[in-house]
């Protein structure tokens, strides 16, 4: 059950804060900025990409994190005892190969490093002159946050893992 994961913390942070951006940039396809506003719109839509990426990937960083334990299994009339490897102690093992070794995390953490300039970028971009300004700094607001406090996030729970099992 995800709302009594330990990550459930980590996963709150990353969908608040990354859905939002995608409302935004959705809203203002629906709104004529007026000339010259194709710049913010390029942003928004680029950006609601780099924040679905980031829901994904908080999904499955989470979902590798917590391998369930597995069940005794009954053969032959032989019980025979469930691989526990994800112990407390193979808590910190598995956060470790996931992200140092796991090809996708190293794709995303490229990616998550693009989602840091192209905030930058926004910060550029935010024209207060276009109607859809708006919904670049609402974005933007939402994205900083997310990247003050996903890292965080993640960090407590992974700890609560470790406490927990």
């Amino acid at each position: 059950d995800i709302m009594s994961s330990p990550f459930c913390f980590y996963l709150s942070v990353a969908f608040g804060l990354n859905l939002p951006p995608v409302v935004f940039a959705l809203q203002s396809l629906q709104q004529d900025g007026g000339g010259g506003c194709e710049k913010v719109q390029q942003w928004l839509l680029v950006n609601a990409a780099l924040c679905i990426v980031n829901i994904v990937m908080a999904a499955y960083i989470s979902n590798k994190v917590q391998v369930e334990k597995g069940s005794d299994i009954e053969q032959d009339g032989t019980v025979y005892q469930a691989d526990f490897t994800n112990t407390r102690n193979n808590s910190a093992a598995r956060i470790n190969e996931i992200l140092c070794h796991d090809p996708i995390v190293a794709v995303y953490i490229l990616i998550g490093c693009a989602y840091i300039f192209w905030q930058f970028e926004g910060l550029s971009r935010n024209d207060h002159e276009c109607d859809n300004s708006s919904f670049v700094s609402n974005s933007l607001i939402c994205d900083f946050i997310f990247i003050a406090l996903g890292g965080s996030a993640f960090c407590c729970s992974a700890m609560c893992l470790w406490r927990r099992r």
